[in-house]
């Protein structure tokens, strides 16, 4: 039986066993590659409407972190009526970028393959990340069709990646800031590991920076952006925030950048903030 066939035998005992309003459905595969399998938890509001879905992207340097992590916050998104699919990746060094976008663009598509059977809204996704899930969440806001970002994990190939809406919790990555500034030492040991590079200032390493960076993909066929990042933050630049909102908008692409001088590299700006996270994604997703 192939991955396609024992993914909708999968979907079809859910379906009639648990898939009901408010149900969280935990461990889902949405992909196997090289035999590992790639899951994600859905959560689901207590309601019969069809869904806007939030693709959750968990944070972790690239090299750590897990989708439980979205635990925490699916409650106060499904009291509002999204529902959240919180997505396990690949981690370097394990595997190496651009395996970690091929997953969630493979996520994102097989939602929109089983939408019908999750009552989820497949014209109303949104993609949030923190950290490094904030970085590749952009990744995924800009590249709307870009063929080398697109990868087959999951196949569901006639199905779109695009999504309408992004938000990026401290997780801006910046190919021109990097270049400027440099890396702190903890960044680069993290990076050298995501790129498969022995160097992080090699020509090769910098291709593939220059590859993740959002800002080289910007085009005013975007969908909406909402950026978050503390003032306190010493792992990602706020910077890197600033330049990435500044760039959004200079291509035509509507953003909103949100810094708080009360907050580090940490997810307390993001309860801090919740009531516009919440306006921002009915907004854009409405």
């Amino acid at each position: 039986m192939d991955l396609m066939a024992q993914q909708d035998l999968r979907i079809k005992e859910l379906q009639d066993k648990v898939i009901a309003p408010g149900q969280t459905i935990r461990n889902m595969e949405y992909a196997k590659v090289n035999g590992q399998s790639l899951q994600l938890d859905l959560y689901l509001p207590a309601s019969k409407d069809s869904f806007p879905v939030i693709v959750f992207i968990h944070g972790g340097g690239f090299t750590a972190g897990d989708k439980s992590s979205a635990a925490a916050y699916a409650p106060f998104f499904t009291a509002r009526g999204f529902a959240i699919a919180s997505i396990n990746y690949r981690l370097a060094p394990a595997a190496i970028f651009p395996d970690q976008i091929y997953d969630v663009k493979g996520a994102i598509r097989f939602l929109r393959a089983h939408a019908t059977q999750f009552h989820l809204d497949p014209d109303r996704l949104a993609v949030f990340g923190t950290s490094a899930g904030g970085a590749l969440a952009s990744l995924a806001g800009v590249s709307c069709d870009v063929a080398n970002l697109e990868g087959t994990v999951g196949g569901n190939s006639k199905y779109s990646s695009c999504v309408q809406a992004t938000v990026n919790c401290f997780g801006s990555f910046s190919y021109e800031n990097m270049m400027n500034t440099g890396f702190a030492p903890s960044r680069e040991i993290h990076l050298e590991e995501l790129f498969g590079c022995k160097d992080i200032y090699s020509e090769a390493c910098r291709e593939k920076i220059k590859m993740m960076a959002p800002e080289s993909y910007i085009d005013k066929a975007d969908g909406h952006f909402l950026i978050l990042h503390g003032e306190k933050d010493t792992s990602v630049p706020l910077q890197n925030s600033i330049d990435f909102d500044k760039k959004l908008k200079a291509g035509g692409v509507s953003s909103i950048l949100i810094t708080d001088p009360h907050f580090g590299h940490g997810e307390g700006i993001i309860k801090a903030h919740f009531s516009e996270i919440i306006a921002f994604l009915t907004k854009a997703l409405q």
